[in-house]
């Protein structure tokens, strides 16, 4: 068993957007790497949170495009008449999501294979960071290195590391070309990995290579792999509950129709 612990603040910084630090809470140790907005403590969190929220509305639209992919594949698979594993759809669909909607990405991710290596290695830092906090002889940085599971989290970072700069690399790029930079610059939101690269070059050097790499980094883990596992239970919960999906989806239908989720929907 885990023992979990609630600390007093924690309820004040969520609901009520105060400064908590809670000595001891990090996971730079686990994940060497990943310490961007998603696992920073106090006035880092908060105000890259702040920021951020301003700009979500912009992207729902956007999110609608990547929802088709998984409808078609379950159409085809549930006709097979067998049990069907969700989470690593859901998984594609929300990196696909988070890439299009932070990343400015335009490719299919969902049908991209490096794409899924990415995933997988997530699942399996995932499945060792558990497996790390059950084991007290894991837990010095140095011993861990050295056992199996040890290597496998290292081969895992350095894949999931891969795949962010490959996404930075091609952003910077994509920048470079004639006339590109002021054109993204005029748009009315910007992306996020598009603030971070123009806060680099408004401030020279004060956001590393290092930095960027480990926003981006945290950013599109947690925003994939949690939103995927939200979405997979609420579909596990509603399959389980026949009568009270059926309510939802004529609530649904009800308010939408026929018609995409917009952001005048909302």
């Amino acid at each position: 068993p885990i023992s979990m612990f609630e600390h007093r603040g924690v309820d004040q910084g969520v609901y009520f957007g105060g400064r908590v630090d809670i000595p001891g809470c990090h996971s730079g140790g686990l994940w060497p790497g990943f310490h961007g907005f998603c696992t920073s403590l106090s006035h880092s969190w908060e105000e890259m949170r702040l920021g951020l929220y301003s700009q979500s509305w912009a992207f729902v639209n956007i999110t609608s495009d990547p929802d088709q992919v998984p409808y078609d594949k379950w159409e085809k698979l549930i006709s097979q008449d067998s049990h069907l594993e969700i989470f690593g759809h859901v998984s594609s669909m929300t990196l696909d999501t988070i890439m299009k909607c932070a990343f400015s990405h335009q490719g299919r991710v969902q049908m991209d294979r490096n794409s899924q290596s990415y995933i997988q290695a997530i699942k399996d830092l995932s499945h060792l960071l558990i497996s790390r906090v059950r084991n007290v002889f894991h837990q010095n940085d140095f011993m861990y290195r050295l056992t199996p599971e040890g290597r496998w989290n290292h081969q895992a970072c350095q894949l999931a590391h891969q795949h962010t700069d490959a996404v930075i690399k091609e952003r910077k790029s994509h920048l470079q070309k004639e006339g590109e930079l002021e054109k993204v610059r005029s748009r009315r939101h910007l992306d996020f990995l598009d603030i971070l690269l123009f806060a680099r070059m408004e401030n020279g050097s004060s956001l590393s290579d290092e930095d960027l790499r480990a926003e981006v980094d945290t950013f599109m883990f947690e925003g994939h792999d949690t939103t995927a596992s939200g979405i997979s239970w609420i579909l596990y919960a509603l399959a389980s509950h026949p009568e009270h999906q059926q309510r939802c989806r004529e609530e649904i239908q009800s308010l939408l129709g026929e018609s995409l989720v917009v952001q005048s929907c909302l």
